[in-house]
């Protein structure tokens, strides 16, 4: 919090300086954004779970194929890594919404990006599986 609060002064200072009407303009909507969130570091706990969402949609996915089992299991389960997939795109959406919202000033962003190729990469997996188990390719 302490950062946000010397990125303030520090803006706040610079726009008593400046004299360009543009440059006020932008300075005043930064000092808006900033004063009117109340991020709190959300985005950095919504990214690591992206990713760890990812991983288990991941994990999950490849207990299909690790043990011997029927077809309607590995269906359910095949399902059940396109849910933790879908759940995790959906939170590092999420995450990257709240980062650009409040700015780079709690961190998360690398994760996010981490948890959207993740489960990007597994989504894509999956419907090429079912598409190969449809179509006999």
């Amino acid at each position: 919090m302490q950062k946000t609060h010397k990125k303030l002064d520090r803006l706040e200072r610079r726009l008593a300086r400046t004299q360009r009407s543009a440059v006020k303009q932008r300075l005043q909507l930064k000092i808006q954004r900033i004063k009117g969130h109340t991020h709190d570091g959300h985005s950095r706990i919504l990214s690591i779970l992206s990713l760890v969402a990812g991983i288990l949609a991941i994990g999950v996915f490849f207990l299909s194929y690790a043990f011997p089992i029927g077809a309607p299991i590995a269906l359910f389960i095949a399902i059940g890594s396109i849910v933790f997939a879908i759940a995790g795109l959906a939170m590092s959406i999420g995450a990257l919404l709240l980062i650009r919202h409040a700015g780079d000033d709690f961190g998360g962003k690398g994760f996010a990006i981490a948890g959207l190729i993740v489960s990007s990469l597994v989504i894509g997996v999956v419907i090429v599986g079912f598409a190969q188990a449809v179509f006999d390719l």
